[in-house]
């Protein structure tokens, strides 16, 4: 059974890239800042589990950043410049069993085992996705994490 089989749930990889005029240049804000825009990337193929309450207290005595969930997945290209959001509305996972609407900031990409065969991302959930609630949109469905 391959890893593929395991990453049950599809998520978005949202990237903050710098806003590009028609002639390829940075578009700038009034202090001569690039502006930024997010790009999201649909229909990643992830697992996300809570972490459990030893794991938390580990890395809370490790000194490290404290996740509250793992993240799983074999698109090489994340790293912790990015977010993942989860739609229950675009997962393929029961709804019964699904997780709700939510954004995950990422803290560390791990490459599982050193050999490139998939990441184990530590996150944090820090609520819903930006852009859902600003719209005033779907809060998701599921029994929570």
């Amino acid at each position: 059974m391959g890893i593929g089989s395991l990453l049950t749930h599809r998520a978005s990889l949202v990237r903050r890239v710098a806003l590009i005029d028609t002639d390829g240049n940075a578009v700038l804000d009034e202090d001569g800042h690039a502006q930024r825009t997010e790009l999201t990337i649909p229909d990643i193929a992830v697992a996300i589990q809570p972490l459990s309450t030893r794991e938390r207290a580990a890395q809370h005595q490790a000194g490290a950043t404290v996740a509250t969930h793992r993240i799983y997945a074999v698109d090489r290209s994340i790293s912790t410049a990015d977010f993942i959001e989860h739609d229950p509305d675009a997962c393929p996972t029961p709804a019964a069993q699904d997780l709700p609407y939510g954004r995950y900031e990422l803290h560390a990409t791990q490459d599982a085992a050193g050999l490139g065969h998939h990441l184990e991302i530590d996150a944090t959930l820090i609520g819903p996705a930006l852009a859902v609630a600003a719209a005033g949109g779907a809060t998701g469905s599921g029994s929570g994490s």
